[in-house]
């Protein structure tokens, strides 16, 4: 095997390893795609996918307890909202 050959599947094998673990950042949730279609969501941390097959496609950020907690009170009526 010559060393342009070697060459090659360390660069194979290096970009697998790239594109197969991600890390999510804190207060995020990734959504993950197999083939098009929604296979799971990744939480924060590190994660593994398998290359070339899984695609990371949508980030969507988490609100933290307080942000949402202010969010859904209002202030004016000292109350909750009501369902509609």
């Amino acid at each position: 095997m010559d060393f342009s050959m070697q060459l090659i599947i360390g660069f194979l094998a290096f970009l697998a390893v790239v594109k197969g673990v991600k890390f999510v950042p804190q207060q995020q949730v990734w959504i993950v795609e197999r083939m098009g279609r929604y296979r799971m969501s990744m939480q924060a941390g590190i994660n593994f996918l398998i290359p070339f097959i899984d695609r990371g496609s949508r980030r969507h950020p988490q609100p933290d307890s307080y942000h949402q907690r202010q969010c859904y009170f209002d202030h004016r009526r000292n109350t909750l909202p009501e369902n509609n």
